[in-house]
């Protein structure tokens, strides 16, 4: 059996004990609507901060669709750059993501308690290495920047 079959097997093994121990009643989650509750404003609190966060992901997309649009009227190597530049951008972007997701729970944590010293102080040094991440990764893409293109474009005909 290869590998891929094997991998196969195991992901549907997995798949079933997750949905057989779900079912049987041992899990403290459950789907039944009589537990389903709207008290406490949950449902206000997800959507107050999902809807902003999904129009921002759509808007995104769509900047980038209208940009990608715009650069086709000056040609296939135009719309390449852009795209060599797009993913260098999201490459230093989710870096940038991931921090500012890594330090949200700690936020939240010191904020929940109401220790504003604390908050203060998280806020303050997690903003400080943002902006000292941020310089250096401009630096990076502008001292490596025909490096960095190399590693997306291989045609010989493009130039970096």
């Amino acid at each position: 059996m290869g590998e891929q079959s094997h991998r196969a097997l195991i992901k549907r093994s997995r798949i079933k004990q997750n949905i057989l121990y779900f079912l049987g009643g041992k899990s403290q989650l459950s789907a039944s609507i009589r537990d389903f509750s709207v008290r406490d404003k949950i449902a206000t609190s997800v959507l107050s901060i999902g809807i902003p966060a999904s129009l921002g992901a759509l808007l995104m997309s769509v900047s980038q669709m209208v940009v990608n649009g715009m650069m086709t009227n000056y040609g296939d190597f135009a719309v390449a750059g852009y795209g060599v530049a797009a993913k260098a951008n999201m490459i230093v972007g989710t870096i940038g993501l991931g921090l500012g997701q890594g330090v949200a729970p700690l936020l939240g944590y010191s904020f929940g308690s109401g220790d504003r010293k604390k908050l203060l102080k998280y806020l303050k040094w997690s903003l400080f290495y943002a902006l000292i991440f941020g310089v250096v990764a401009e630096a990076v893409c502008w001292i490596f920047s025909a490096g960095i293109i190399r590693a997306f474009i291989t045609s010989p005909d493009s130039e970096a």
